[in-house]
């Protein structure tokens, strides 16, 4: 994987990409940065120690094998680690930036590598030694103090977040990390997974703080928790700071959200550039991303650690990979990056899932009828924090139970832009219970990919009472294809499904019992609410519908026009005249249930009387589920006008045949039985009649009527038209 950028002088042509830790370290997949191989003999390194206090941090640094740029001295750069990392990860990056002109420095963040002192768990007394390592670095001789930058992921995005804050440099790049990262890992009375590694690192140690957090953690004290964890350790002064800054945020990390970056971006004082995409922490790993995002860190500190012109203020601010379909082979999503200024782009709307009955996810609520399900988390007696941990939080013993909801087929391309959230009405014996939401699209072949999620764990729920559970998840941009479905997952446990990540879960799951009744149907309004850009048309489109009065013909001419339809069952054409309206014909759809093309039907109404009626489309799908599709008044005026007169009596073929179980029955009647008594029945194959559907007088004209075999038995019937001494008999098939 390679590309090209001038950077003093040289060409950027390598990346370097760190394999996964089989120890679930931080660092996962998170980018060094390397120069040409070329640098790697001509910087000289120097091993030492950073005395701060009582303890000593150790450290590497690398000077340039050439003169000062200026009079001024060199720039400078501090490579931080990722939690449980040392110094070792990040020399040949330090080399190599050496190499490029740049004194590089990096050190064992304190309690990790050899470093003395222990780990506050990226705290006050991390940030503390940040301070006294930028001034040894400062103070290295032939280093220009205005010209130090600072890059790092993950705990070293932290460090990198401190610098800014504080303006300890001139610029900063920072990675998979967020500004309010501590109270997003315990957002919605949850705990993130990760947070148990952040605290049962192998090789780190720990501050008596780490035993005091794990002992809330295994008791499930959240509230407490929260309270010590949280303080001091969010970022919350960022936006003031003038230091510019690069931050990369990846919608898919298992550690930070993005949403605080979003906020940052929108409020950030100094120059910025913020990437929401992809690599690290478990997101997916594409190497033209990867890319991108070090080709942005090499050029953000040659325009402002450097000093030297690189282009980047000339580019829009932001950048956005969007995930979409087709997967990948090695179970990555599809990704598209574009530039721009603003977040979320002109045109996002909510748009509202609502959770229905028989497991439907609507863009309406139907009537219908009251529908609940119960969500039970049926913790083992005895199963514990520690019980899960001893087993990696793999194959756990608490059952998983998932109520899902789908919707319609997608007729156009939707893309979610920030963070969904759900509105969900609930009752619950419980003082506690979890509620997580898996948001997933499903392919046209029926494969599920889960997109985003959304986690809530109700800690001191009024036991008995009703209530509505509201939450947002993860922001994510991800397009919906047309021909997809969106599918919610609603379930206590929020199992990972991440190339890597195993069968852990996103949360920890609750250890205890809890259980929840979950209300789907339209008398309560569940719903999930997605920020789509586009609109993912879930149904059938009517784009017109007409009736017009054919004088000549002396006939209703009804027609109508889809754009696309998704799940359609039928058409039914209604009449009403008098105050009572009446099914007249039943049209099928002609592309099948699913078509993408525009589609023209057309009805002709023949049994036409004086006066005025309205006729209205109806729209079925699959499900039951109906819309009306248009309405249309019409005058019928027959005076004047000659009848039509049929030259034969016939009884035409039933439509549509087979029928379930409304089908529509044409006849004629001629003039030489005009005014004789008409009669229409239906019989079984054993000659026995079933139903009488016209039994008098019928004017000579063209006669139409609807069957409606609700409360038949499925089968094939005879019906015979009997008109004076004329008789015909049609098949017709009841099918179930």
């Amino acid at each position: 994987m390679a590309f090209e950028r001038s950077l003093g002088g040289a060409v950027l042509a390598v990346l370097l990409l760190l394999p996964s830790s089989v120890t679930g370290q931080m660092r996962d997949d998170i980018l060094r940065p390397v120069s040409p191989a070329g640098a790697l003999t001509a910087a000289a390194r120097c091993d030492t120690g950073i005395v701060i206090a009582a303890d000593t941090l150790e450290a590497t640094y690398y000077l340039p094998p050439s003169a000062p740029p200026d009079s001024l001295g060199y720039p400078a750069m501090l490579f931080v680690p990722g939690f449980g990392e040392s110094k070792n990860g990040d020399t040949l990056s330090a080399s190599l930036w050496a190499g490029s002109g740049y004194v590089s420095l990096c050190y064992s963040v304190r309690g990790q590598g050899k470093s003395g002192g222990r780990s506050t768990i990226m705290g006050g007394a991390e940030r503390r030694d940040l301070d006294s390592v930028l001034q040894f670095l400062k103070r290295l001789s032939g280093v220009n103090p205005g010209r130090v930058g600072i890059q790092g992921g993950s705990q070293g995005g932290l460090h990198a977040l401190w610098a800014v804050e504080e303006s300890l440099v001139v610029a900063a790049t920072a990675d998979v990390i967020t500004p309010s990262w501590a109270s997003d890992m315990v957002s919605n009375g949850s705990f993130r997974t990760m947070l148990v590694t952040l605290l049962q690192m192998p090789g780190v140690r720990y501050d008596p703080v780490r035993d005091t957090l794990w002992h809330f953690l295994r008791d499930e004290e959240h509230g407490d928790f929260r309270s010590v964890f949280v303080p001091g350790r969010d970022v919350a002064l960022l936006a003031r700071s003038r230091v510019p800054l690069a931050l990369f945020a990846k919608w898919q990390d298992h550690y930070f959200s993005v949403g605080d970056a979003l906020e940052w971006y929108a409020s950030a004082s100094g120059e910025r550039k913020l990437y929401l995409g992809t690599g690290g922490h478990y997101s997916d790993s594409i190497p033209s991303e990867l890319s991108y995002q070090w080709s942005t860190v090499n050029r953000w500190h040659q325009e402002f650690t450097q000093g030297r012109t690189s282009g980047i203020l000339s580019e829009p601010r932001l950048a956005v990979a969007v995930s979409s379909l087709p997967v990948q082979g090695s179970g990555t999503f599809t990704w598209t990056r574009s530039e721009l200024e603003t977040w979320p782009p002109e045109g996002v709307e909510p748009y509202r899932l609502f959770l229905l009955p028989d497991s439907l996810l609507m863009p309406v609520t139907v009537s219908g009828r009251a529908d609940s399900s119960l969500l039970v988390n049926a913790c083992p007696v005895g199963y514990t924090v520690d019980s899960a941990f001893a087993a990696g939080f793999q194959d756990l013993k608490i059952p998983e139970k998932t109520l899902r909801f789908t919707s319609r087929v997608l007729q156009g391309d939707a893309v979610l832009c920030g963070s969904a959230r759900f509105h969900v009405a609930v009752r619950s014996p419980s003082a506690v219970f979890p509620l997580h939401a898996r948001l997933l699209e499903v392919d046209s072949s029926g494969l599920a990919h889960l997109v985003t999620r959304i986690n809530f764990i109700a800690r001191d729920w009024a036991a008995g009472s009703s209530g509505t559970v509201e939450a947002a998840g993860p922001a994510h941009a991800h397009r919906f294809s047309r021909g997809s479905r969106i599918r919610i997952e609603l379930t206590n446990l929020d199992i990972g499904t991440r190339p890597g990540w195993g069968s852990r879960p996103f949360v920890l799951p609750l250890f205890r019992h809890g259980e929840v009744a979950i209300y789907a149907d339209s008398l309560h309004g569940s719903y999930v609410e997605f920020p789509f850009l586009g609109n993912p048309v879930l149904g059938t489109t009517v784009a017109s519908f007409d009736a017009r009065f054919d004088a000549s013909a002396r006939e209703v001419v009804v027609s109508w026009s889809t754009l696309v339809e998704a799940d359609n069952s039928e058409f039914r054409v209604m009449k009403r005249g008098g105050g009572a309206e009446v099914q007249i014909a039943t049209v099928l759809p002609q592309g099948g249930p699913v078509s993408t093309a525009p589609l023209t039907y057309t009805f002709v109404d023949t049994a036409v009387e004086e006066g005025e009626w309205t006729y209205r489309l109806i729209q079925v799908d699959r499900f039951g589920l109906w819309q009306t599709g248009g309405e249309k008044s019409v005058t019928v005026a027959l005076n004047g006008i000659a009848r039509e007169v049929p030259h034969a009596t016939e009884l035409e073929q039933n439509f549509p045949n087979p029928f379930n179980p409304v089908t529509t029955i044409r006849f004629a009647i001629s003039g030489d039985v005009e005014g004789g008594v008409v009669r229409l029945a239906l019989y079984d194959l054993l000659g026995r009649e079933v139903a009488v559907l016209v039994n008098e007088p019928k004017a000579a004209g063209r006669h139409q009527l609807l069957f409606d075999a609700r409360g038949v038995a499925s089968g094939v019937y005879l019906c015979r038209l009997t008109a004076g001494t004329f008789t015909e008999t049609r098949k017709l098939v009841l099918i179930r």
